[in-house]
């Protein structure tokens, strides 16, 4: 018994810790600093886990080792997803690797005993309550923000903030109705109301939404609504049933007139993303494959529909803002099954000796599930390593499973995990250090390129290229500086290689000017046209586009093209577009009168 919670806790302090301190992480030395801090922060963090975990294989060799419904089905999902990838050969992407060390953090967390979970909630509450303090004094203009919102923590947008708060708040709440002793409470009760006032400022609906959704359920638990319920009249069941939708719809009602035009743009990002699920809808586009075909997919549904008001609603989108489409469109209806029977398993376990635990983890599952409805929770790694722990928290607690082995039998699967695992952390140390390395170099190109020294730019993304040749952001932005730098046959081939990765405006335009610089006329015009056809609303690819047709003496197509742009409807009024307008109209001007 001793040497059972002496291992519970080598494994659950640097667990943790882990959890405490990621979402308050962030970086000025790398590009994107507060999500890819997180990322090289949780990738070294895993490893002192993983050793603590490796440590506790070696530690009690005879425990015996059990196989829970959850964890069959996790294995399934990983299994899937690997093959996914290699079926569709969709380019290894940052997600990815997330994905890899949350396997991993699952694996390890399934090695704790429930109590020695305790701290582990306890640290994901703590580390919540620090980041809602942070945001409330940004709100209040006494810390700057990170991201050039009001308020977002450490994040980098008040959304996935919102998120991670409202996916730590079940357990604040279940520490609060649940909790031993009254300063503990107390404790938790304080976290609550910070917590909730930083989501009352971030004006994020889908967070409004999962945190009463998830607390909601919480709540009716503890205090036995449901239960209540159940035992009332038909009747009154009906009223209050009808009493709910009625709430509903005037609350989804309320929730959609605050910010219309973003929904319906979620809406727009959603028709779009069915087209992809029509084509491919067994095994999809591929894992993290979303950003590699949205845009294109968006570029064909306007160039069918080009007269269409939602051009206006248009973005350089990368999330489809619903995780269950993009989890179709990305590895099919098989993927989905695969991910509801995770959900299945875990919320259906038997914790009979842990029923306020089990509360708190599907309150908190619910909370995510809510959330990923009408976000991008999967690309906010705070949230997910949560979701992990939820995950392994309930299936922890739960009863059902079988025994594989025991005794000395238990000794030979422990020690061949211990070392593979041991191996994987090795191979993994030995790749993050120069894949940093990479990240460096791009943000040291980035001051490069805004002090005007493109050639010591391209040179910097030479050589971070070889780790992140499969980045789109960073093979837009290096195709861009080879471009500005005068190396325009090589910008072409990265802008190439870039259109596999995260297809956008910037990149076709950027590719137009190169092809226009090299004498491709015809693909220079494709290039502005489709990047016109990705966000119809834009004025900037039409304008180039003209400007082309201009150069190489197509009057009848120029002056269709400045018409086109003169007709457009203004969504942002700024002086750039009355330049470009101002500037249309004397191509009119002079073509006709050459005519």
């Amino acid at each position: 018994m001793c040497k059972r919670k002496e291992s519970g806790k080598l494994l659950a302090i640097p667990a943790a810790l882990t959890l405490f301190l990621l979402p308050s992480v962030t970086s000025t030395e790398l590009v994107q600093g507060t999500v890819i801090g997180k990322s090289f922060f949780f990738a070294y963090a895993l490893c002192a886990v993983g050793v603590a975990c490796i440590a506790g294989w070696l530690y009690r060799p005879k425990q015996p080792v059990f196989i829970r419904p959850t964890d069959a089905a996790v294995t399934v999902g990983i299994v899937y997803v690997l093959a996914n990838i290699c079926l569709t050969h969709v380019p290894v992407s940052l997600r990815f690797f997330e994905w890899t060390g949350l396997c991993l953090l699952y694996i390890c967390l399934r090695q704790l005993e429930p109590v020695a979970f305790r701290p582990v909630w306890i640290a994901v509450v703590l580390g919540a309550t620090v980041q809602a303090l942070h945001g409330n004094l940004q709100l209040w203009g006494m810390l700057p923000s990170t991201s050039g919102f009001p308020m977002s923590g450490s994040f980098f947008n008040p959304g996935p903030y919102a998120g991670y708060l409202a996916t730590a708040l079940p357990l604040a709440v279940g520490g609060w109705l649940y909790g031993e002793g009254r300063f503990f409470r107390r404790i938790m009760a304080g976290a609550c109301l910070l917590i909730c006032l930083a989501l009352a400022g971030s004006h994020s609906r889908a967070a409004w939404l999962a945190t009463i959704v998830g607390t909601g359920f919480l709540v009716a638990g503890r205090f036995g609504w449901t239960h209540w319920l159940e035992s009332q009249r038909l009747s009154v069941r009906l009223a209050l049933g009808g009493l709910t939708i009625v709430c509903i719809v005037c609350a989804a009602t309320g929730l959609y007139r605050m910010k219309a035009g973003s929904a319906d743009g979620r809406w727009l990002i959603w028709k779009v993303t069915a087209g992809l699920v029509e084509e491919h809808p067994l095994v999809g586009i591929g894992f993290d494959g979303f950003r590699t075909r949205y845009m294109e997919q968006q570029a064909g549904y306007f160039r069918t529909h080009p007269d269409s008001a939602e051009g206006m609603l248009a973005g350089d989108t990368a999330y489809c803002f619903n995780e269950a489409l993009q989890a179709v469109a990305e590895t099919g209806f098989i993927g989905l099954l695969v991910g509801m029977g995770i959900l299945w398993t875990a919320f259906s376990g038997k914790h009979r000796a842990y029923q306020a635990e089990s509360r708190m983890c599907r309150a908190g599952l619910t909370a995510i599930a809510v959330f990923a409805l009408f976000s991008y929770p999967s690309q906010v790694l705070p949230i997910k390593a949560i979701g992990v722990c939820y995950l392994a928290g309930l299936t922890a607690i739960d009863t059902r499973g079988i025994r594989l082995a025991a005794g000395h039998k238990a000794w030979m699967p422990k020690v061949v995990s211990a070392m593979g695992m041991t191996a994987l952390l090795i191979v993994g140390m030995m790749k993050l250090v120069p894949y940093r390395k990479a990240w460096q170099e791009w943000s040291h190109s980035y001051a490069d390129y805004r002090a005007g020294n493109y050639v010591e730019a391209a040179r910097r993304c030479a050589q971070a290229y070889p780790w992140l040749h499969s980045h789109g952001d960073f093979l837009t932005y290096y195709g861009k500086t080879l471009a500005q730098s005068g190396d325009t046959a090589q910008a072409v081939d990265v802008l190439r290689r870039a259109k596999e990765c995260y297809p956008n405006t910037i990149l076709y335009t950027t590719l137009g000017d190169c092809y226009k610089s090299l004498g491709q006329t015809a693909e220079a015009e494709q290039a502005y046209l489709q990047a016109g056809y990705m966000i119809p609303h834009r004025f900037y690819p039409i304008y180039l586009l003209a400007k082309l047709y201009d150069e190489t003496a197509q009057q009848a197509k120029a002056i269709a093209a400045a018409e086109e742009l003169l007709g457009k409807e203004v969504k942002v009024e700024s002086t750039a577009i009355e330049q470009m307008r101002e500037e249309m109209q004397k191509l009119i001007n002079q073509n006709k009168t050459r005519e």
